[in-house]
């Protein structure tokens, strides 16, 4: 019993470390997720770029004006971006829907993308 002790504790301790570094792993791309989907919306857009430039109370006016101007920009650019990127999907199933069998398109449709 004394032999086995040791070991149990150091297989408990790898388990430990496993499941914390999977929870953090997960949290961490959580993380990076959320703010690749602020980049996206008009109000993240404006949130992160003042974030990272920090105007002084004498330059808010200005700048405030022209992260406007751009949010919007990138506001449109992402929302014919995903009209794009729908359109292109819709066609390439239809296409693949041509050749695949049933069972590689319903494979193909959990996926889910093409069907916005």
């Amino acid at each position: 019993m004394k032999k086995m002790k040791p070991k149990l504790i150091l297989l408990a301790t790898v388990l430990i470390g496993f499941v914390l570094g999977f929870l953090v792993s997960g949290q961490m791309t959580k993380h990076e997720m959320n703010e690749i989907m602020r980049w996206g919306t008009e109000d993240g857009f404006k949130e992160i770029v003042t974030e990272a430039i920090e105007p002084t109370p004498g330059q808010e006016t200005q700048v405030n004006a022209i992260i406007d101007k751009y949010a919007g920009l990138n506001g449109e650019l992402h929302d014919k971006w995903k009209k794009e990127h729908g359109e292109l999907m819709r066609a390439l199933t239809a296409e693949l829907s041509t050749i695949l069998t049933p069972g590689q398109m319903e494979n193909w449709n959990k996926q889910g993308q093409h069907k916005k």
